[in-house]
C-alpha cells in the first residue's frame, strides 16, 4: 500500500495544511483509459476511472509544507492562498447537501 502525502510530512516533522481552491468540474470528472499509452492501460488506472466518476462538485485542494519548526510561513502561505483563491462552496453532489 502506498502512503499518502500528509503521512510523509508528519513522519519527517515538517508543518503542513491543505486548502481547498476550487472544484471538480463536470467535464473533470473521467478520462478516456483508451488515451493512455498501452503500458498504462492497467488495473490502477481502472481503479481510478471509476473513482473519478461521479467526483464532479468535489473540493480540490493543495498542500503546502515548509521545514521544520518552520509553522507560521505554512500559515501564511495558506492564508494568502485563501485571499487569492477564495473557495466558500460546499460540494453541489446533491446526496452530501441532504446530510447537511
Amino acid at each position: 500500500q502506498a502512503c499518502s502525502y500528509p503521512f510523509l510530512m508528519n513522519l519527517l516533522g515538517w508543518p503542513a495544511g491543505s486548502c481547498p481552491v476550487t472544484q471538480v468540474r463536470q467535464d473533470e470528472q473521467s478520462y478516456s483509459l483508451e488515451r493512455l499509452p498501452a503500458s498504462q492501460r492497467d488495473g490502477m488506472a481502472r481503479q481510478c476511472a471509476e473513482a473519478m466518476e461521479g467526483s464532479a462538485g468535489l473540493p480540490v485542494g493543495v498542500q503546502l509544507a515548509a521545514p521544520p519548526y518552520e509553522d507560521e510561513l505554512v500559515l501564511y502561505a495558506m492564508h494568502e492562498l485563501q485571499r487569492a483563491l477564495p473557495f466558500d462552496g460546499l460540494p453541489t453532489m446533491e446526496g452530501l447537501r441532504a446530510k447537511l
